[in-house]
């Protein structure tokens, strides 16, 4: 009777740990092991997930390098690159946002353009103490926007601004109690993350960009690229907060309704995310 090794054994208890969605197998050190088990054999992997993580910072940063930045660390070979780098073009790529009507998406900006860099540009994480299990449901709401900024020559630099709020919902019958008082409060906000993200597009030489093209990126390739980084940077920072594990939504664009009057700029543009629940 064949007996398994102390390696595959490790590695089959990481997949289960992964696939019952365990909090301690998705952060950025395990989902690296668990990647790195499918491309080096019968060798412990930890302590190069540990240290990539330890170098770079997080999962996201280590998938951007390039492939030869890749194959230069120890350990690292280009089957290995590879794997990493088809993971990296899968996360990015996303869902591609339906055409509206009948008119066609415009693909001659993005055939034209390539991403060279995102980076998360600031940051602001608030949540209220909380010694105990919210008493009510907590709304749960995501909103985005996306605007173009200044750039070198032929590079499109874009920001993509993304918003979740955690809101405590008042309980059944709260609202219509007699001997309450209506207010002018606004629910309270008991979680808060905010980011911002600059995606650096490199444009073809001699390809001339011009308002419709940057839109196309704004209000779609950019959102959908920068959209994982939001993921990734939204739970690992619930878990240091003390807050259950959330896993954001897969993204689907839908446009918010025409307001009667126009209030935004014209050069920027605000999507919301349908996918709301409670927590």
């Amino acid at each position: 009777m064949a007996v398994g090794t102390p390696t595959e054994g490790h590695r089959q208890r990481l997949r289960e740990r992964f696939l019952a969605h365990e909090t301690g197998a998705l952060g950025d050190e395990a989902l690296l092991e668990l990647l790195l088990c499918y491309a080096i054999p019968q060798r412990d992997v930890q302590p190069i997930a540990k240290r990539l993580i330890g170098k770079y910072g997080n999962l996201s940063s280590l998938l951007s390098l390039d492939a030869d930045t890749l194959c230069s660390e120890e350990g690292i070979k280009q089957a290995t690159a590879a794997l990493l780098k088809l993971v990296d073009h899968i996360r990015t790529s996303g869902e591609r946002p339906p055409a509206s009507g009948k008119k066609k998406p415009d693909t001659d900006a993005v055939q034209n353009g390539a991403i060279n860099r995102i980076r998360l540009a600031r940051a602001k994480v608030a949540s209220a103490a909380i010694d105990e299990a919210p008493k009510s449901h907590i709304s749960i709401a995501f909103n985005f926007k996306s605007k173009p900024l200044s750039a070198p020559p032929n590079v499109l630099r874009l920001e993509i601004a993304f918003r979740m709020a955690g809101i405590e919902e008042k309980e059944e019958g709260e609202e219509d109690a007699p001997e309450k008082k209506p207010d002018d409060k606004k629910p309270e906000t008991v979680v808060l993350v905010e980011c911002a993200y600059e995606v650096d597009y490199v444009l073809r030489e001699g390809f001339e960009i011009t308002p419709e093209h940057v839109k196309a990126f704004k209000d779609g390739n950019a959102i959908f690229n920068a959209w994982p980084y939001f993921r990734e940077y939204l739970q690992n920072n619930l878990q240091r907060m003390g807050l259950p594990p959330l896993t954001a939504p897969f993204l689907r664009l839908q446009p918010k309704p025409k307001p009667r009057k126009r209030e935004k700029n014209e050069h920027e543009t605000e999507r919301s995310l349908p996918g709301q629940g409670r927590q």
